[in-house]
C-alpha cells in the first residue's frame, strides 16, 4: 500500500525531482493539444526547469510545500505559492533577483500556447483581483507524478495556505483550465470560477479546438 508524507517543505536537492514531476505533468496536458516534444527538446526543458526551480525554492516570496513517498524519500507531488504582497513590491523583489541572479532562458523548441496565453491569463488575473490588487495567494504549480495521483497528494497540497489565509483575511487565487480534471479538484477544496476565462486557438501548436483558461478564488472564511 502507498505511504505518502504529509506537506512538508522541500531542499535545493529537490529541484531536479520537481523538473521531472513537472515537466511529466506538462507532456501529460498537452498530450493531444501540441506537438509532441522531441527527446532532446524534452531533455532541454528539464535542464531549464531544474534551473529554475534552484532558483526559486530561495526566493523569498514563494513558498512550496513537497509530498514524499514514504517507503523512497523521493518528492512524487509538490505545489508553489506566491505570498500575498502589492503588485508593486512583486515587481521590485523581480527587479532585485533579475538584478543578483543570472538569465534562465527557455530552450527553444515549437511554439507555446502557454506563452500566448499568459498574457490573458494576467489580464484575466487583473480583472479578477482588481486594481489596487485583493491580496492574495497565488497558486504557481500543482504536479503530481502520474504514478501517485488519486492518493490525496494534490488536495493536502492545495490546502497548505488556508490556515494562514484566513487568520491574515485574505484569498487564495489560481487558474486552470476549464475542461481539465484539476478544476473539480480546486472547487472541491472551497475555490469558486469566477467569469468565463480567457480562450486561444490550439491550430498554431499543433492541436485542435479551443483552450480556455479561468480563474478560481477562494475567499477566506470569517472567524478561523
Amino acid at each position: 500500500m502507498m505511504r505518502l508524507s504529509d506537506p512538508v517543505q522541500p531542499t535545493l536537492c529537490d529541484a531536479p525531482s520537481l523538473a521531472r514531476i513537472l515537466s511529466t505533468s506538462i507532456d501529460d496536458k498537452n498530450e493531444g493539444k501540441v506537438t509532441t516534444p522531441s527527446e532532446e527538446e524534452t531533455k532541454k526543458q528539464l535542464a531549464f526547469l531544474t534551473t529554475m526551480f534552484e532558483r526559486d525554492l530561495t526566493h523569498p516570496y514563494r513558498r512550496y510545500w513537497v509530498i514524499r513517498d514514504l517507503e523512497s524519500g523521493d518528492s512524487v507531488s509538490f505545489i508553489s505559492w506566491a505570498l500575498p504582497v502589492t503588485e508593486e513590491k512583486e515587481e521590485r523583489v523581480r527587479e532585485e533577483r533579475r538584478k543578483t541572479l543570472p538569465p534562465v532562458d527557455a530552450p527553444e523548441g515549437p511554439p507555446s500556447y502557454m506563452n500566448d496565453l499568459m498574457p490573458k491569463i494576467e489580464e484575466m488575473r487583473r480583472g479578477i483581483l482588481g486594481v489596487p490588487r485583493w491580496l492574495n495567494w497565488y497558486c504557481g504549480n500543482l504536479a503530481t507524478d502520474p504514478k501517485y495521483q488519486r492518493h490525496g497528494a494534490a488536495s493536502k497540497l492545495i490546502r497548505t495556505p488556508f490556515e494562514e489565509a484566513d487568520r491574515e483575511g485574505v484569498a487564495c487565487y489560481l487558474d486552470t483550465d476549464l475542461h481539465g480534471p484539476a478544476i473539480e479538484l480546486y472547487k472541491r477544496n472551497g475555490f469558486k470560477q469566477v467569469g468565463e476565462g480567457v480562450s486561444i486557438g490550439m491550430e498554431p501548436y499543433g492541436g485542435q479546438g479551443i483552450h480556455t483558461h479561468v480563474g478560481l478564488i477562494r475567499e477566506p472564511k470569517k472567524n478561523a
